[in-house]
């Protein structure tokens, strides 16, 4: 036989391990992969700002040689806004590049070459404007095409670099979908697998809960019932007892307890046998629920000794009709074992808060005014207050 623990928790540890393990790698592959795609925007912004450093570059380039061909300011200004967007595209560059430190090196040779032809460039411009046009510095422009060139074949250089990163990242990434989706099939597999087992386990456990509960029910049953009767015993009968008392302060409502014991029971149960007695116990059981209403309460104390509490009433008048009424219903001769028997019944009736206020006290003030009725002829009803 299987422990509980075994059969129930050891199941579930090891099934949220699992469902834990499959979604943890879950998040991680999909983490790597949007990681991978973040870095190749990164990627494809250095590729972009690459393109526009070589524009602003020859828009300088442009401005100064049309400059120094048409001596027009126009193109000064060209200039000017080339070598701005030369700035400002290095900055950026410098930024971006902390992500890429290997082409660090590189690119602080492309500021270094292009600060020289910019250099270049304005010291030709100011020749210019002071020399005049045709002056000799115009033979310097092959120097500026060798920069030119040299700065070219540095940004092809970073711009290969930057692809061969991007390739590797998109094999990263379809790496990843893949990983993304061998991990999802997986926590799927899984899923179905605690569905399935969770299903058969939540059936078995639903039949073992039933089991209990019946067997539970079968056991509180027997704790506040009489096996015989059937009826609440002297637990249930004092649990109920404190219920109403503590309702009836809070509600300043009263109420009324019947203590009863059987006249003529002895005699039976000596004469014709403990088995005749249980018959006539529960005789006495039905007459009593068949006299009293759905609200009132029965229970046998234990013997021949019973009790009611009766939760509603107007007046003592109607607590003698109701006593008077049980009386009655139990004069009826009955038949135990082919003889012809009768009972009596004795009743004390003691009321809340009148004669006492709290459990003990009223079953006592109850309990004298039965015996009360009792040496006093029998088959009738006391007030404990009369």
């Amino acid at each position: 036989m299987l422990t509980y623990k075994r059969q129930v928790v050891l199941p579930l540890v090891i099934a949220s391990l699992m469902l834990g393990t499959a979604l943890a790698a879950l998040f991680l592959a999909a983490y790597h992969l949007i990681q991978a795609s973040a870095f190749d925007d990164k990627i494809e912004n250095v590729r972009y700002e690459i393109v526009v450093l070589q524009n602003a570059i020859i828009k300088a380039e442009t401005g100064q040689r049309g400059y120094l061909l048409t001596n027009s300011v126009t193109f000064v200004q060209s200039y000017e806004t080339g070598r701005n967007e030369v700035e400002a595209s290095f900055k950026k560059l410098s930024l971006m590049l902390n992500y890429f430190h290997e082409l660090q090196p590189l690119f602080k040779k492309v500021e270094h070459l292009t600060n020289i032809k910019l250099s270049a460039m304005e010291a030709s411009i100011q020749i210019q404007m002071s020399s005049g046009a045709y002056s000799p510095h115009l033979n310097s422009a092959n120097m500026g095409n060798d920069l030119m060139m040299q700065i070219d074949q540095e940004l092809k250089r970073a711009d290969s670099m930057l692809f061969e990163r991007k390739t590797n990242g998109h094999l990263q990434v379809q790496h990843a979908l893949r990983q993304t989706v061998v991990i999802a099939v997986i926590l799927v597999l899984v899923i179905f697998g605690l569905l399935y087992t969770g299903y058969h386990r939540a059936i078995m456990l639903f039949e073992i809960a039933i089991d209990s509960k019946n067997v539970a029910d079968e056991y509180s049953h027997d704790a506040y019932h009489d096996v015989l009767t059937q009826l609440p015993n002297r637990r249930y009968f004092e649990t109920h007892l404190k219920r109403m008392i503590a309702l009836s302060k809070r509600n300043h409502q009263t109420f009324a307890l019947f203590y009863l014991d059987l006249d003529g029971f002895k005699a039976i149960n000596d004469q014709y046998g403990h088995d005749a007695g249980d018959e006539a116990l529960n005789y006495a059981s039905d007459r009593f629920k068949a006299a009293l209403r759905e609200s009132d309460f029965l229970a046998r104390l234990g013997g021949d000794e019973f009790a009611v509490i009766i939760e509603q009433y107007y007046n003592h008048k109607e607590l003698t009709g109701l006593s008077n009424r049980i009386v009655r219903y139990l004069q009826q001769p009955f038949t135990v074992k082919g003889h012809s028997c009768q009972l009596g019944v004795s009743i004390g009736i003691g009321t809340y808060p009148d004669d006492a206020k709290d459990m003990e006290s009223i079953i006592k003030a109850a309990d004298r005014a039965m015996y009360k009725a009792k040496h006093t002829g029998k088959n009738k009803a006391v007030f404990a207050s009369g």
